[in-house]
């Protein structure tokens, strides 16, 4: 508990009856209340952007080595390539806290569209996504077809003139997609 506490000892040499009397003192602060965000969890290729509060300094370090541009900021922008643990020390006057925080990077999955077969005005085409990662979530979007299987890796649209179409994979386990 925060405040100022006095201690005093009393020795008594049992021997020769000398007495002595030590007596100190101490503050207790409430010390630090250091926080450190955002969310752990990023897709590759997102900058991450890291923020320290409730002190006055900050020092940041990370394993493996990250090359901040000033390490004593509290905030830290931060594109990374692979999974990384962030430390940041804190110091409020005398006191000081150490944080963590794990970045986890994510794959983002891979969307591809095979090249489309020649076709007549009003025909259906397959539209051949297999080039992207399976087993994910696969949403194909149109301009002006009307598609068929459009949550499926290979969809079938009927296509009657100039088309805009997209594929976008998404792994729903951690949200990272990509559009092609």
């Amino acid at each position: 508990v925060a405040g100022t506490y006095n201690f005093t000892a009393r020795v008594i040499d049992g021997v020769t009856g000398c007495v002595d009397t030590v007596t100190t003192s101490f503050t207790v602060t409430n010390g630090i209340n250091m926080t450190v965000s955002p969310s752990t969890q990023v897709c590759g290729g997102t900058a991450v952007l890291l923020t320290a509060s409730g002190t006055t300094t900050y020092s940041w370090t990370s394993v493996p080595a990250y090359p901040f541009a000033d390490p004593t900021n509290d905030t830290q922008a931060v594109a990374l390539s692979g999974t990384t643990t962030f430390y940041v020390t804190g110091t409020l006057g005398t006191c000081s806290d150490i944080d963590t925080i794990v970045v986890t990077i994510n794959p983002v999955p891979t969307a591809s569209i095979a090249p489309l077969p020649v076709f007549c005005r009003c025909d259906t085409v397959t539209l051949d996504g297999s080039g992207s990662t399976p087993g994910l979530s696969y949403l194909w979007t149109s301009q002006g077809s009307t598609l068929f299987n459009s949550t499926l890796m290979n969809a079938s649209p009927v296509i009657c003139g100039h088309d805009s179409i997209e594929l976008r994979v998404t792994n729903p386990a951690t949200g990272c997609a990509r559009p092609v």
